[in-house]
């Protein structure tokens, strides 16, 4: 985040991996103004609803069923991150909500077929 000096609003920069925590997060919160709060908040939102959908689809798709709340949304999450590695070495990219359930939904179902080949 940056302090624009004359207008005093504070501007959403793009991440450098030292800056994702919680901490950094509890510090943009604290900073932003509230459209930037709000935006902020309804992201990490919307990314725990991906997550939770593409574990739920993913679970549908490997097992017949899906995790409960809390693992459908890990699952979804650690998918996205797996889907996104996938699709960026292919070069693929997702522009839009569509695109980021798709690629959750892809990775989750690797991260599932992975661990069903673990388990046996």
């Amino acid at each position: 985040m940056i302090k624009n000096q004359t207008t005093g609003a504070v501007v959403l920069t793009t991440l450098k991996r030292s800056d994702c925590s919680i901490v950094t997060l509890y510090g943009w919160l604290q900073q932003a103004n509230f459209h930037n709060k709000l935006r902020i908040i309804m992201g990490i939102i919307i990314w725990l609803l991906i997550g939770a959908v593409a574990g739920w689809l993913a679970g549908n798709i490997m097992k017949g069923g899906g995790f409960g709340v809390v693992g459908n949304i890990v699952v979804g999450i650690v998918g996205s991150v797996i889907g996104g590695f996938v699709f960026g070495l292919l070069g693929f990219g997702s522009t839009s909500m569509l695109g980021s359930l798709i690629t959750a939904v892809v990775g989750a179902v690797i991260l599932l077929y992975i661990v069903s080949i673990v388990k046996k």
